[in-house]
C-alpha cells in the first residue's frame, strides 16, 4: 500500500482488528482486502491480539513507511 487513504474503515473484533469496510476502488479494493479481513502483520510487525490491537494497526498504518507489507487472515483460511 501506498501513502493517501486507504479507502477502509476498521473495527475491533475481539481477539484482533478486523476490516469493517472497503470503498469500491480504494487501495485496499485493488489490493484485495476484503471486509471480514483480520491483521496479522503489517510493514513485517506482529499485530497483537487483545483491546490494542486496533489501536496498534492504526498506529503501523499510519507511521510506518510505505510501500507497505500486509498479512491479513480471511475466513475460512487453512492458515496465515
Amino acid at each position: 500500500m501506498t501513502k493517501g487513504s486507504l479507502g477502509m474503515s476498521l473495527v475491533e473484533v475481539p481477539p484482533r482488528c478486523m476490516v469493517n469496510e472497503v470503498k469500491n476502488g480504494g487501495q485496499c479494493d485493488k489490493a484485495g482486502i476484503q471486509p471480514g479481513d483480520f491483521f496479522i502483520s503489517i510493514g513485517g510487525k506482529h499485530c497483537p491480539e487483545g483491546p490494542s490491537s486496533l489501536d496498534v494497526v492504526l498506529a503501523y498504518l499510519q507511521s510506518l513507511p510505505r510501500p507497505l507489507e500486509v498479512v491479513l487472515l480471511r475466513e475460512g483460511a487453512a492458515s496465515y
